[in-house]
């Protein structure tokens, strides 16, 4: 399902959304190394 959002990742080509509970985040599809966030 899509996000439900009328906001766009600033650069869709390093960014993506992910819907959280409704909510939709815009996360960097590549983490810099030493990070590990989900």
């Amino acid at each position: 399902m899509p996000c439900k959002t009328d906001k766009e990742c600033p650069n869709t080509s390093t960014h993506k959304y992910k819907c959280i509970n409704d909510d939709c985040f815009c996360f960097y599809i590549y983490w810099p190394l030493g990070n590990s966030l989900v």
